[in-house]
């Protein structure tokens, strides 16, 4: 089998590529000395002078499989408890797939096994599989999975069972994108397209082979293969303004078109690594015989932002609280974040903020329940993540009290072991505190990190 690495050689130290190097992996065991829970903290002195401390405690999940990489925190069976579904990509085919932990509700744990026990896993139909996402995109009350496959150029959707199990039909669809799938993301970006007013997910997939985009649209029975047509896949490249090397996707309202009604459709931004910017493309109507539709949509470009050098992860939200998107973006070869701060009609302002070495994938949420939004990045060389705590001392006249220059932002770092990969924080333990949770693939482990 040819590996993404022996195809694209540049992707080698890259955020999720570089954990995609044809070798082998170990299966490794944590020993039981390492399972016990240990606690952790990480000191931040801010510009002020202020000392703050984040505490912790550390659990180490090693039931995940052989290289795991991109997960998402879901309620998967309608208990109300967080589960997660977690993707690995291993060199032998039989290792590949998806898993489900289940949550227990425990709030106190002393191992990561008191807080998500296996469920299942399926490794069929899988060929490099490389990120995932998780919605119900079928509007039956259920979890479905979608992933995209690499070395196949496929996006797979597997359905829920809507019985509150964690039954999973094992047979998936299967859905030809572009050459080289390596993200996905879902977005309603076509609510008038039926009469009923239910919002239908449709799914976008960045192709690093063929430097485009593949926009699969919901064809109001959740991709089910057999009601797919031509006119439900749109390809979005250079013409729209797809530059090389897209490697991740958010969406979300970036732009403001002339006409208001517009507005209400979301904007799809692209990361471009060989370009070193963020593109956003405008949600736009699909013309038909020269005349706009009213339902049917498409993309073009509108902005561009620079970023630093090689960017390797793009995530959204409101830094500021102004109500209007941003942007975060991490630059693996200047040890850097970019935030990106947008005021959604096109206009953009951004500075950088130095963290640790080689800096892969990061997470936003609000880690010290002060109303304002922090930062994790995990650092690959360094075998850490920064925390990137915003203090709150912001001069902008319309947010006077959110982080929004350099002197804004205060940092610190937590040891994650070798290369952290995937990061994501929510609350696993049920405290109303966000935590921190990242995959460390060349361990085969997931670290949780519980505030406390």
């Amino acid at each position: 089998m040819i590996s993404l690495f022996q195809k694209y050689s540049f992707w080698m130290v890259c955020g999720f590529m570089c954990l995609l190097v044809a070798c082998s992996f170990e299966d490794r065991k944590i020993d039981e000395d390492d399972r016990t829970a240990t606690s952790t903290n990480v000191v931040i002195e801010r510009p002020d002078g202020i000392r703050e401390e984040l505490n912790f405690l550390l659990l180490e999940h090693d039931e995940v499989g052989i290289n795991p990489l991109a997960f998402t925190v879901k309620d998967m069976n309608t208990d109300t408890i967080p589960d997660i579904v977690l993707l690995n990509n291993a060199e032998d085919e039989e290792d590949q797939g998806f898993l489900i932990l289940q949550g227990t509700g425990i709030t106190t744990p002393t191992d990561a096994e008191d807080l998500f026990t296996f469920a299942l896993a399926i490794t069929s139909n899988m060929d490099q599989p490389q990120s995932l996402i998780v919605e119900d995109f079928d509007l039956d009350g259920a979890q479905d999975i979608a992933i995209v496959n690499t070395d196949d150029d496929l996006l797979r959707i597997w359905s829920g069972d809507d019985s509150g199990s964690f039954q999973i039909d094992s047979t998936s669809q299967s859905i030809e994108v572009g050459e080289l799938p390596i993200y996905l993301v879902a977005g309603e970006w076509e609510p008038d397209r039926f009469d009923d007013g239910q919002p239908r997910l449709s799914i976008a997939t960045a192709n690093v082979g063929d430097n485009d985009l593949s926009i699969i649209f919901n064809n109001g029975m959740g991709f089910e293969t057999d009601g797919i047509t031509t006119d439900d896949i749109l390809e979005i490249n250079d013409d729209q303004g797809v530059s090389r090397a897209p490697i991740q996707l958010t969406t979300g309202h970036y732009w403001k078109s002339e006409t208001e009604i517009d507005n209400r459709y979301l904007d799809i931004a692209v990361l471009s690594e060989n370009k070193e910017r963020v593109e956003i493309l405008g949600n736009i109507p699909q013309e038909v015989d020269g005349i706009a539709s009213t339902n049917r949509r498409t993309f073009d470009k509108m902005v561009e932002v620079d970023v630093g050098d090689r960017p390797q992860a793009l995530i959204t939200g409101d830094w500021d609280g102004d109500g209007h998107a941003d942007f975060a973006v991490t630059n693996q070869n200047d040890d850097d974040v970019t935030l990106i701060y947008g005021d959604s009609i096109g206009n953009f302002v951004s500075w950088d903020i130095r963290v640790g070495r080689s800096p892969g994938q990061i997470a936003a949420g609000d880690l010290n329940t002060d109303g304002i939004v922090d930062f994790v990045v995990g650092n690959l060389f360094d075998g850490d993540l920064t925390v990137l705590l915003s203090n709150g001392n912001g001069t902008r006249p319309d947010a006077p009290n959110r982080a929004y220059s350099r002197s804004d932002i205060a940092s610190g770092s937590i040891p994650a072991g070798s290369r952290p990969s995937f990061i994501t924080v929510a609350d696993i333990n049920g405290d109303n505190q966000l935590d921190i949770l990242t995959t460390i693939p060349f361990e085969n482990r997931l670290s949780l990190l519980l505030r406390q």
